[in-house]
């Protein structure tokens, strides 16, 4: 887990905005209709010099009228015809107004664009009436052509000290500025804090890459707190992939009590609550050795680990959650195996963390430790999950059960606190826009294969020190940036010097596409639904006369999944309901998407052309009702 350290105070102070919470609430499901920190650490001046290194490039010729398409036609309609509403809509985009914008065409690396123009990085929503995304270039992209300038005013990454070197090379190559002053930016990456009034200080337009509330998962002892209370709900045949924890000192009088009957000669790790990279991880059998007043985790260590030429390993996995109500979870699907440095020895040498610790910022230390060379590779202590598979087939494992447990098992956790995450969410944030993260989640294989959670860190290290680095980081990152969608602002939100361009407002964010507030037939609707005890109750029912906020849930999510790439959805799905049971209620938009993958999982694209038909007639935009 990284802990809120190092922010200076300009990185507490983000943007002056809007501190209202959240338009409607729930009680019991109901609605109330009344009311690790990078070594890589970049300076500002070696991001400026990054900037500066671009290549110059010859005016932009005039942009010639015409959408350039790079979805399939199938979910890519665009609509010329006019509807009674467009004409009542003066706020809605105007498709007549977009089509003096050259959009990026894109070629299966992502990377390709026509040869008249210098195009913006923009894709097209796959519906009409919904404004494009930016589009995020690789990390190795050498940019040919400058954008125009106007429109680069529009493109800004505020800077921090979390950045990794990896994220600005993506950012520079995409044609983003990264900004030290000014509140005009419109994406940051950050440490999580506590500091709530962060995310309610922030502008429509922008967007950070953590969520509130993401230490109960990160911190170690509340991670264990809610793992255990589901352990105590459902049973250990579903909840006991997290090896036995006692937190310290509050569970100090439990821990000497079970130490007394069965503690002697049983081996255990400390770890402090809140920090990551393997500091002050200790490995020990000896009472003696337990911190009586620290704030500390101790775990039961596993002693009998799977090993690979003689060495332990773990598994960082990657997931990424863009919401939680309604819940979207998806896990990306290479990741890194990090191995100890030295042979591992049962109940020997525990003091020896290059021995016990699989982080790759303890074991780098030791002279001994060789860096990864390859996705493909054998060698070295840090392989890919590709690697991995390969080896253990060659064993006769069964590679995709294995998967399928690890999957379950990020699955089950996020749910375990989701009810913590989404009232502390519901509380400060007004815009599903502002807010994603990205976890690395730690498991370890025991000798028979069972997959074991570690921990969960948040702002997982996203250094790059070795090919095999920048071979998973790199996509992974520009994955993750293209996946939870990032648009441009619109000029009179950011100018500063009084000169309003318009230019590009017909192709910048519209907030109303991302408010929490509900009508009151919408509010009367979710009522409805949430009431409704059986799944088959509300499978038809939900999508029947969808309303306004339905339209804009199912288009955000559909545009998100159209980018997953390498990312594997694992929740909504359309088995995914087996987890309710879990949830502390079920909420009205999970049940939407449940029954949204139910009818349209199997036939994607006539779901897209139902929402389709809907978004050419604006009804995501009925101003009237906001």
């Amino acid at each position: 887990m990284r802990g809120d350290l190092g922010r200076s105070d300009s990185e507490k102070d983000f943007t002056d905005g809007s501190s209202q919470c959240a338009a409607t609430s729930t009680s019991n499901g109901m609605i109330n209709l009344d009311s690790d920190l990078d070594e890589e650490w970049l300076t500002y001046e070696k991001v400026t010099e990054i900037i500066l290194q671009r290549p110059k490039s010859t005016p932009i010729p005039n942009h010639r009228s015409g959408l350039h398409n790079e979805q399939p036609k199938s979910a890519d309609i665009l609509r010329n015809r006019k509807s009674p509403k467009c004409k009542s809509l003066k706020n809605a985009i105007s498709s007549d107004r977009c089509s003096e914008i050259i959009f990026e065409k894109r070629g299966a690396d992502g990377d390709k664009a026509t040869d008249i123009v210098s195009p913006l990085p923009m894709r097209k929503s796959l519906f009409p009436h919904v404004p494009p995304y930016v589009v995020f270039k690789s990390h190795d992209h050498v940019p040919k052509k400058r954008m125009p300038k106007d429109f680069t005013q529009l493109l800004k990454w505020k800077f921090t000290t979390s950045m990794p070197r990896i994220l600005v090379k993506i950012l520079v190559n995409s044609g983003y500025q990264v900004v030290n002053k000014g509140n005009d930016w419109s994406g940051v990456w950050n440490l999580s804090s506590k500091d709530m009034s962060r995310y309610r200080r922030m502008k429509s337009f922008q967007k950070i890459n953590n969520l509130p509330g993401s230490q109960n998962i990160g911190n170690k002892d509340l991670l264990w707190m809610h793992l255990n209370e589901m352990n105590r709900k459902f049973g250990p045949k579903e909840y006991s992939f997290m090896p036995k924890t006692y937190v310290l000192p509050r569970e100090m009088q439990k821990f000497e009590g079970m130490w007394n009957r069965h503690g002697v000669g049983t081996t255990w790790i400390i770890k402090p609550t809140s920090s990551g990279r393997g500091q002050g991880i200790k490995v020990v059998n000896q009472w003696w050795e337990i911190p009586k007043w620290h704030a500390v985790i101790i775990q039961r260590y596993i002693t009998k680990p799977k090993l690979i030429n003689g060495l332990k390993f773990d598994l960082r996995i990657y997931v990424l959650l863009t919401s939680i109500n309604p819940m979207r979870i998806y896990i990306y699907k290479e990741g890194l195996v990090r191995f100890a440095s030295v042979r591992y020895v049962r109940g020997a040498n525990l003091s020896d963390k290059y021995m016990h610790l699989t982080n790759s910022s303890v074991n780098k230390q030791n002279p001994a430790y060789v860096m990864g060379d390859g996705v493909n590779s054998f060698k070295g202590h840090k392989w890919s999950f590709a690697s991995l598979w390969s080896y253990l087939k060659q064993e006769d494992v069964n590679v995709i059960d294995l998967w399928s447990q690890i999957k379950d098992i990020v699955v089950k956790t996020l749910v375990a606190a989701e009810s913590s995450l989404n009232a502390t969410i519901s509380e400060n944030l007004v815009s599903s826009y502002t807010c994603y993260e990205l976890y690395g989640f730690d498991v370890l294989l025991d000798e028979n294969l069972r997959p074991w959670l570690l921990e969960v860190n948040i702002l997982p290290s996203l250094q790059t020190d070795s090919p095999l680095d920048t071979a998973i980081k790199g996509p992974l990152v520009r994955n993750v940036l293209n996946m939870v969608g990032y648009q441009i602002p619109k000029n009179e939100q950011i100018s500063s010097n009084g000169v309003l361009n318009k230019k590009y407002d017909s192709i910048a964010h519209n907030y109303r596409l991302y408010s929490t507030a509900l009508t009151l037939s919408e509010k009367m609707k979710q009522n409805e639904i949430n009431a409704m005890q059986t799944r088959d109750e509300y499978l038809n029912r939900i999508l029947e006369n969808l309303t306004r906020d339905d339209l804009r849930q199912l288009i955000r999510y559909e545009d998100e999944l159209s980018q997953a790439e390498n990312f594997e959805k694992l929740f909504p799905t359309k088995d995914s309901h087996s987890y309710f049971k879990f949830f502390e209620m079920e909420r009205y938009y999970d049940r939407l998407l449940d029954a949204w993958e139910h009818r349209f999982s199997d036939n994607r694209t006539l779901g897209i052309r139902k929402l389709q038909q809907y978004c050419d007639t604006m009804q995501h935009l009925d101003l009237a009702n906001d």
